[in-house]
């Protein structure tokens, strides 16, 4: 049974990890999608290599692919930034989560 957590949350968007079927579920503004751990690696590698010079810039001209043919994420650099944030800090609080739980201070929910 999937029960994901959630990671972090942001006016953007949320990420939510199941332990059980060892996937994640990211939502960034209208689009959802579902990656498991080495497709999640990849994608947060993927957006880290992006640059951008023009931070001002609202055209939306920055694709990123998901492992679904043809599917992929069309952003502008503030989007990316946030997209950037939103995966930087879902990965500390999964970190936190599994240091907290292996110290026995909580246990899974």
């Amino acid at each position: 049974m999937c029960t994901p957590q959630l990671l972090h949350h942001s006016e953007i968007g949320l990420v939510r990890y199941c332990s059980d079927c060892r996937n994640y579920q990211i939502a960034f503004g209208t689009t959802v999608f579902t990656l498991d751990d080495t497709e999640f690696a990849y994608f947060r590698l993927n957006i880290s290599k992006i640059s951008t010079l023009d931070t001002q810039c609202k055209i939306k001209d920055i694709w990123i692919s998901l492992p679904c043919e043809d599917v992929g994420l069309l952003i502008n650099t503030a989007e990316l930034t946030q997209l950037k944030q939103l995966c930087m800090l879902s990965m500390h609080a999964q970190k936190l989560n599994t240091l907290l739980m292996n110290s026995g201070v909580c246990r899974p929910t």
